[in-house]
């Protein structure tokens, strides 16, 4: 269960739950046609807060966890000029646009294939084991987020 982590692991999901959802209305948003000032704002700070959150739980050497937070952090760098410093002018429209979705579907297809290790909290086995605490089951609803903790690689009953 999620009351099973400790305090910085929930603050991490919850981060990461509003960066998730935060970004599907983004990138709903962009589909659309509209901006979105304050969920993009949301989008950003919470997914950028996400990542380096990642980095402060326990890991022993280069993970692919750590890859993926080093290069969602590069891609969200590119992505907060291009919507801020450059106003989406010329090329950085197209460059926001695709850094942002791939960011976006990123964290929600990571989230949904994520499983937490045999006996061990996310803590236990570092960075790439922390959005295993949220997992999205493929026969879901569309948009549901289910929170499961575990102890073993099976999957999760429902």
């Amino acid at each position: 269960m999620f009351s099973n982590l400790s305090p910085f692991t929930k603050l991490h999901v919850v981060i990461s739950l509003i960066g998730i959802v935060s970004g599907l209305v983004v990138m709903f948003g962009l589909l659309a046609g509209q901006k979105l000032n304050r969920w993009t704002a949301l989008f950003l700070i919470s997914t950028v807060r996400t990542s380096v959150t990642g980095f402060f739980f326990p890991f022993h050497g280069v993970t692919p966890a750590i890859v993926v937070g080093i290069i969602s952090l590069v891609l969200l760098a590119v992505a907060i000029v291009a919507r801020y410093a450059r106003q989406l002018a010329g090329h950085s429209r197209w460059i926001y646009v695709v850094c942002a979705m791939i960011f976006a579907l990123s964290e929600c297809l990571h989230s949904s294939r994520a499983t937490l290790s045999k006996g061990a909290g996310a803590e236990g086995n570092g960075a790439h084991t922390v959005r295993a605490a949220i997992h999205c089951h493929a026969t879901c609803r569309p948009g549901a987020v289910c929170l499961s903790h575990h102890s073993r690689r099976d999957q999760v009953s429902r």
